[in-house]
């Protein structure tokens, strides 16, 4: 979840328990730093399905680093099928 601290239209305190929330449905610990950013944490899931949290001075305008973070985010838990999804419909 990125989270600007300086978000007029969605207020950074929504985001803050959007991002306890969505912790807590995935049953995740502590977090640790992730990342080369200083304001990407980590934590990971007991179901296997981590969160990535990086919250920025900024404003709700979606910054310029994100998607380096989002795909990072994706290509590594792409690495690991999420056991309670069944494998998709296979074509003859």
């Amino acid at each position: 979840h990125l989270a600007g601290e300086n978000d007029a239209l969605v207020k950074f305190e929504w985001q803050r328990r959007t991002m306890d929330a969505l912790r807590r449905l995935n049953q995740c610990g502590d977090g640790a730093p992730w990342g080369a950013r200083g304001d990407c944490i980590r934590y990971e899931s007991a179901v296997d399905c981590p969160v990535v949290t990086c919250i920025h001075g900024g404003t709700h305008r979606f910054p310029t680093f994100a998607p380096a973070l989002i795909t990072a985010f994706f290509q590594q838990v792409a690495r690991t099928p999420h056991p309670a999804i069944p494998p998709g419909p296979t074509t003859p």
